[in-house]
């Protein structure tokens, strides 16, 4: 978390995010589609095979946006389930049957794991921050 914007630092990752997400859009994801609806198409569903081409091909995506200075999960959303893939129901419908077991198994407690050990209480400063800590805690 920084203090103050810069410019200077904003303005190259939007331009690197939005060179992104044109080639993502306008070059990829015609052939991804087409490519798992094929896929689906000749074996009846997603097969365990394509699983861990699909999974690679969020994690790269995820990279380059992490590499951007852009959260890493934009990256996964433009090409998951979000936004590229998910216009094909047989593919989301697949998608949930065949990875969110390993999602909810596997990467769900990581993710808590993680932004738990990056949580510092010890930032909050003051009754005031405690006050608005306790407020919003109340509020979910």
């Amino acid at each position: 978390m920084k203090g103050a914007f810069s410019w200077r630092w904003a303005v190259p990752r939007l331009i690197g995010l939005a060179a992104y997400l044109a080639l993502v859009f306008l070059v990829l994801r015609t052939p991804l589609q087409r490519a798992l609806a094929n896929h689906i198409g000749r074996h009846g569903g997603l097969r365990l095979t394509a699983v861990p081409y699909v999974v690679t091909l969020l994690f790269i995506s995820a990279a380059i946006t992490s590499n951007l200075g852009v959260f890493a999960i934009i990256g996964g959303f433009v090409i998951g389930v979000g936004v590229v893939l998910h216009d094909d129901r047989r593919f989301v419908e697949e998608w949930k049957r065949r990875v969110s077991p390993i999602v909810w198994a596997f990467f769900l407690p990581i993710f808590f794991a993680y932004t738990g050990l990056r949580t510092d209480v010890g930032s909050i400063q003051g009754w005031p921050g405690a006050l608005l800590a306790k407020w919003l805690e109340r509020r979910r």
